[in-house]
């Protein structure tokens, strides 16, 4: 586990990103690319296979070519969308 601090800026949050836990990495769907339906699909499983509740994706035109689910327990999941991108658990300090 990363215990790093350092800033991040989500569209309409900035947070402190507090604790990082990699949950798996995404792996390619089409020749060498992962599309956004892949990745948050492959997210989705790997959410389920450790028993978070998903929800739901920041569209993809405002998370600048990443993948990121904000939960309910105010972590949040991201990933970059790129095939072998490590997708990590971050426990977000407001």
């Amino acid at each position: 586990m990363d215990e790093r601090t350092e800033t991040v800026v989500i569209p309409e949050v900035t947070v402190t990103r507090e604790k990082k836990e990699v949950i798996g990495t995404l792996v390619a769907t089409e020749d060498w690319w992962v599309t956004f339906d892949d990745g948050k699909t492959q997210i989705r499983k790997m959410l389920a296979a450790a028993g978070i509740k998903p929800a739901t994706f920041i569209p993809k035109s405002a998370s600048g070519g990443k993948l990121i689910m904000k939960l309910p327990d105010g972590s949040a999941v991201v990933a970059e969308k790129k095939a072998g991108a490590q997708v990590n658990l971050i426990k977000w300090e407001v």
